[in-house]
C-alpha cells in the first residue's frame, strides 16, 4: 500500500492507494493528527508534499525506517514541464496536472483548483505541463473586499448568491461568487479555443461552487492532488526498481 500526504494552506490531506486506486482519504487540521495516523497504519512507499510546512518538520512525521519521498522542484515526475520558473511552480499545481494526466493520458486538459487561490493548469496531450493562471479564491475576495475598504463587512458565503444584490451583503455574495464563477466559464471558453478536446476537471475545497460552471461537461475530482501525488510516486518506483 501507498500512502500520500499532501499538506495545503489550509488543510491536511492523505491518501491509501493500492495502485492507482484510492481507497481511503482523511483530512487533518494539524501536523500532529497526522503523525499519530501515519504510526497507525502499515504502508511500504510514501510520498509527501507541503505548500506551507518546514521540511524537517515534515520528515518527522515518518519513521527513518520507511521508504518516503519528499516531493520537491527535483523530483523525476511522469510530464514535461514548459514553464520557465519551474523553481516557483506550486507543487500542488504540479500534482494536480500530473493527476489529470493519469486520468486523461493523451488528451489535453485543464485542472481547475478552487482553494485558497483560484488556479488553472493546461496539460497538453496528457505528456506536457505548460502552465496556467492563478487568482484570489472566493474567501480571498471577500476578505479583500473587507480588508481594503472602510465599511464591507466580511461575509461568509452562500451557497447561491442572487445576480442582483438588494443589500449590502447582497451585492457583496453576488460580486464573489458570481464573480469567479464568470472568471472561470471565460477561462473555459479561451482555453476551448486554444486547446481541442479539452477535458475539463476542477478540484479543491471550493469545488462545490463550480460544478455547473460550463454547459460542457465538467469532471468534479475532490483527490487530485492526492491522485497526482500518486502517480509521481508510482513513477519513482518503478523508475528507481
Amino acid at each position: 500500500m501507498h500512502i500520500v500526504v499532501d499538506i495545503g494552506n489550509t488543510r491536511i490531506k492523505t491518501g491509501e492507494f493500492i495502485g492507482q486506486k484510492m481507497s481511503v482519504t482523511h483530512i487533518f487540521d494539524t501536523l500532529d493528527e497526522c503523525r499519530i495516523y501515519l504510526q497507525t497504519v502499515k504502508w511500504d512507499a510514501a510520498i509527501a508534499s507541503s505548500v506551507s510546512t518546514d521540511s524537517r518538520e515534515l520528515f518527522a512525521c515518518f519513521s527513518e525506517s520507511h521508504k518516503v519521498i519528499y516531493f520537491d522542484h527535483t523530483t523525476p515526475i511522469p510530464l514535461t514541464v514548459a514553464y520557465r520558473t519551474p523553481h516557483t511552480l506550486g507543487l500542488d499545481r504540479l500534482a494536480a496536472a500530473c493527476g489529470a494526466a493519469t486520468l486523461h493520458p493523451a488528451e489535453n486538459s485543464l485542472v481547475i483548483d478552487a482553494g485558497t487561490s483560484i488556479t488553472y493548469e493546461i496539460v497538453e496531450k496528457g505528456r506536457v505541463y505548460l502552465g496556467g493562471a492563478i487568482s484570489p479564491g472566493l474567501n480571498m475576495r471577500a476578505k479583500a473586499l473587507h480588508n481594503f475598504t472602510a465599511r464591507l463587512p466580511l461575509i461568509e458565503l452562500p451557497e447561491e448568491a442572487p445576480l442582483i444584490g438588494k443589500d449590502t451583503k447582497s451585492c457583496l455574495e453576488s460580486g464573489v461568487l458570481n464573480g469567479a464563477r464568470g472568471e472561470i466559464r471565460d477561462f473555459i471558453r479561451m482555453y476551448r479555443e486554444k486547446f481541442s478536446n479539452l477535458r475539463i476537471i476542477i478540484c479543491g475545497g471550493d469545488a462545490k461552487y463550480f460544478e455547473s460552471v460550463s454547459e460542457s461537461p465538467v469532471l468534479l475530482v475532490p483527490g487530485l492532488v492526492l491522485l497526482g501525488l500518486n502517480a509521481i510516486l508510482n513513477y519513482n518506483v518503478q523508475k528507481n526498481g
